[in-house]
C-alpha cells in the first residue's frame, strides 16, 4: 500500500494540484476535481476489490500438489471414462481400481501418489452425482440419468479386469438429502449388491467413509475466501461436526460403515485426518487450502491422505 502511494500522490501533484493551482474555481473546476477526487479513486477502489475477492493473498488452492497427468480416456466411449495411471511397471501388486462420483475423483491425487509408491497401476473411473453402485431398475428414475448407462459399463469393465483393488468414494447425503426414498433403500442396499458383485469378480473391495458436507450457504473455499471479500462476507472457517453434521456424519457415515464391514470390506475413514478432534477447517494454519468447496476437498488435502491409502495397499 505504501509504494502505490507514492505514484499516486505524484499523479496527483502533476496532474491535479499544478493544474488548479492559482486557478479560481468554477463550475466546472469543481466537477473535475469531484471526479478525479472522489469518483474514480472510487471506482478503482471497487474494481481493487473485486479482483482480491476472489484472490488469495496466499497460497493458490493447489499449491503444493503433485500434478496428477490430464486423463486419457481408454474406454473407447463417450459415455464412461477410464483413466489410468502408472501403467508402465514393474509392478509390486495387484491393480487399484478408484470408482465413483465427485467426491472420489477428489481423491485421486492421494491414490496417484500412494499407487506410485507402491508400484501399483491405478485406474480411475468417475461420473459426477453417480455413487458407483450396479443400479437396479427400481432406482433407475432417482439417479441422473446418466448415470445408469455409465454404471452399468462400469461394472461391466470390472467384472472383465484383472483382480485388483477396488476402492469406492461417494457422497452419503446430497443424493438422498431431498427425496422421499429412504437412505437404506438409495444407498445401503445398492452398495451391499455392489460390493457383492466386486467380491464375485475376484476383487477386493475398500470403501472410503463419506466426508460431511459443510452447511447450505456456507462461504467457504478459495472463491469465497479471498482476503477482502471473507471480511465482507463473514467467510466460514470451521465447521464443529458434533454441532452441525451430527445428522450427517455420526448417523449416514456409521450405516455406511456397518454395512462395508458385515461385507468383510476395509473402510477407510479419512474425517479425523480432514477435520482433526471432528472440526473441519478452510484451511490449516499454514495456509493450506482443505476444502474447494462444501462438499469436495483440495488435491492438496487429498495428497496429504497418500500415507493412509498407501496403508491400505499393504493390508
Amino acid at each position: 500500500g505504501a509504494i502505490i502511494s507514492i505514484p499516486v500522490a505524484a499523479w496527483s501533484y502533476v496532474k491535479i494540484e499544478q493544474r488548479y493551482m492559482g486557478k479560481a474555481m468554477t463550475g466546472a473546476n469543481v466537477s473535475g476535481l469531484i471526479f478525479k477526487f472522489v469518483a474514480l479513486p472510487l471506482v478503482c477502489l471497487v474494481s481493487f476489490l473485486s479482483i482480491v475477492s476472489v484472490v488469495d493473498p496466499g497460497k493458490a488452492p493447489n499449491e503444493g500438489a503433485v500434478q496428477v497427468p490430464p486423463c486419457e480416456n481408454v474406454s473407447r466411449t463417450n459415455v464412461f471414462e477410464i483413466c489410468e495411471y502408472n501403467t508402465d511397471g514393474p509392478f509390486r501388486g495387484a491393480p487399484v481400481y478408484l470408482i465413483g462420483d465427485s467426491n472420489a475423483n477428489h481423491y485421486k491425487t492421494g491414490f496417484y501418489v500412494a499407487t506410485a509408491a507402491a508400484g501399483r497401476s491405478l485406474s480411475i473411473s468417475t461420473r459426477g452425482s453417480c455413487p458407483p453402485f450396479a443400479i437396479s431398475p427400481e432406482l433407475r428414475d432417482f439417479f441422473p440419468a446418466s448415470c445408469a448407462p455409465n454404471n452399468e459399463l462400469l461394472f461391466e469393465w470390472l467384472k472383465h479386469a484383472e483382480p485388483g483393488l477396488v476402492v469406492m468414494g461417494f457422497s452419503g447425503e446430497r443424493w438422498a438429502m431431498d427425496r422421499s426414498i429412504s437412505f437404506e433403500t438409495s444407498a445401503l442396499v445398492p452398495l451391499k449388491d455392489s460390493i457383492m458383485a466386486l467380491q464375485k469378480a475376484g476383487h477386493q473391495v475398500a470403501v472410503i467413509s463419506p466426508l460431511p458436507s459443510w452447511p447450505d450457504g456456507a462461504k467457504i473455499g478459495p472463491v469465497y475466501c479471498g482476503l477482502v471479500f471473507s471480511l465482507v462476507i463473514n467467510c466460514r472457517v470451521t465447521m464443529n461436526l458434533v454441532e452441525v453434521s451430527s445428522d450427517y456424519y455420526w448417523n449416514l457415515s456409521e450405516k455406511v460403515k456397518k454395512a462395508a464391514q458385515s461385507m468383510q470390506v476395509s473402510v477407510i475413514d479419512v474425517v479425523p485426518e480432514i477435520c482433526p478432534g471432528s472440526v473441519c477447517e478452510t484451511r490449516t494454519r499454514s495456509g493450506d487450502w482443505v476444502w474447494n468447496d462444501r462438499h469436495h476437498i483440495s488435491s492438496l488435502a487429498a495428497q496429504k491422505l497418500a500415507p493412509t491409502f498407501r496403508a491400505l495397499l499393504s493390508e
